[in-house]
């Protein structure tokens, strides 16, 4: 039987989150279809001159008359540099494909500006600072939000199916823009098969020599780049109340968006450094880059614990959690909304503790009973899967005229 070509449109070559997930998205379609990744060009969507910028999509959509289907994964900042180019573009590549579906691996929705009311309480309060981060938080919230709300409507005029990664995020599009074709499945990277061959090929001694580390250490992994919303300082203050063999593995590095010229250290990065040698910390909290996606899941797959102590950001799906769950990790999250939508489908998977709680965190960490949480954790992953995950596209695709 000829399969039909699928095209999915993404980042592919980065190390990061989109790249990731359309790297095992094309692992469970290839099954299905004949699968090409065209990968965007970030530097030229972002950098690029105008001209450039036309040619290199106009190139794109030629692509496209050769497939017979298409993926857009898409996440705003990857298709271009301004709002009007990313939607630009992305309306250029998406009336050039055949069959589409289109997965939003984020959805903003418009926030209300502070009343008079509010605006007068604060002026007589003379918190100036506050309010005007405030103001412009709402102001960039909602510059985003009506890009996603032109590629939303795009998508309903033209009965094109949305992909989102929560349940909020569906019956979000589903009531503001009174559209039924939008599916929602978790993040889903790797099946357990593949994921035990690794764990029977790499142990934990291996681990510990590779880091340096002290195999009778209890070791707590925090993944990904180094963001002030990734909440670090919670984790480090943690370590205060746990035992001296509890060490913070920070596996990542300072995200390239936010590498600026003549810095000589990131912010945020300072400030984890100032808290970790204030509490004396430095033998106990250790820094390692990873090199690609395999020692990632490696390093995930051996830490004791992986924490996740996010801040509340908007956020939808989040992988490091879809990884940590797959990899039956003593997983720890903050009370932020993206993990109590994982919740909805992982309900008594993990444990949760409130954002910035480090006192309770470090007592969650010392009282986690894994056998509390592992017949849950079967039961998500029988459900949702990357089987299952790739059968929703080839569905919808499939429907698709």
């Amino acid at each position: 039987m000829i399969k039909e070509k699928l095209a999915i449109i993404s980042s592919y070559d980065d190390f990061c989150g989109n790249a990731s997930y359309t790297k095992a998205l094309v692992d469970g379609l290839a099954k299905h279809y004949e699968v090409t990744v065209i990968s965007l060009d970030i530097e030229t969507l972002r950098k690029g001159e105008a001209k450039n910028v036309r040619k290199y999509i106009k190139s794109i959509c030629k692509q496209l008359a050769s497939v017979d289907c298409v993926n857009i994964q898409f996440e705003a900042g990857l298709f271009g540099a301004s709002r009007s180019c990313m939607k630009k573009n992305f309306f250029a590549i998406a009336k050039a494909s055949k069959k589409l579906v289109v997965t939003v691996h984020r959805i903003h929705g418009k926030q209300n500006y502070p009343s008079l009311i509010q605006l007068g309480k604060i002026l007589l309060k003379l918190k100036f600072k506050p309010f005007l981060a405030e103001w412009q938080n709402i102001c960039r919230n909602n510059r985003w939000a009506s890009l996603y709300e032109d590629v939303i409507t795009f998508c309903k005029a033209r009965k094109i199916p949305v992909i989102v990664h929560t349940q909020r995020d569906r019956k979000f599009i589903n009531l503001k823009f009174g559209y039924d074709q939008v599916f929602d499945h978790p993040l889903s990277f790797y099946d357990q098969d593949h994921l035990e061959k690794i764990s029977k090929n790499y142990t934990r001694l291996q681990f510990c020599d590779n880091f340096s580390l002290n195999e009778n250490n209890t070791y707590i992994g925090i993944f990904g780049f180094i963001n002030k919303y990734k909440g670090h300082k919670t984790a480090i203050n943690a370590l205060k109340h746990l035992p001296n063999h509890y060490v913070l593995l920070i596996f990542g590095s300072q995200h390239p968006q936010s590498i600026n010229m003549d810095e000589e250290i990131n912010t945020y990065i300072e400030e984890i450094l100032c808290l970790v040698q204030s509490l004396k910390l430095t033998h106990r909290v250790k820094f390692f880059r990873i090199a690609n996606d395999d020692d990632f899941l490696k390093t995930m797959l051996c830490c004791d614990f992986n924490v996740l102590p996010y801040l509340e950001v908007n956020q939808g799906g989040s992988g490091i959690a879809a990884l940590t769950l797959e990899t039956n990790s003593k997983a720890v999250f903050s009370q932020n909304f993206a993990f109590f939508e994982l919740a909805k489908y992982a309900t008594d998977a993990f444990k949760m503790f409130s954002i910035g709680n480090h006192l309770e965190l470090a007592q969650a960490i010392l009282s986690y009973n894994k056998s509390n949480f592992e017949p849950k954790l079967n039961e998500y992953h029988k459900k949702y899967n990357l089987s299952t995950n790739a059968l929703l596209y080839q569905r919808l695709l499939s429907r698709v005229t």
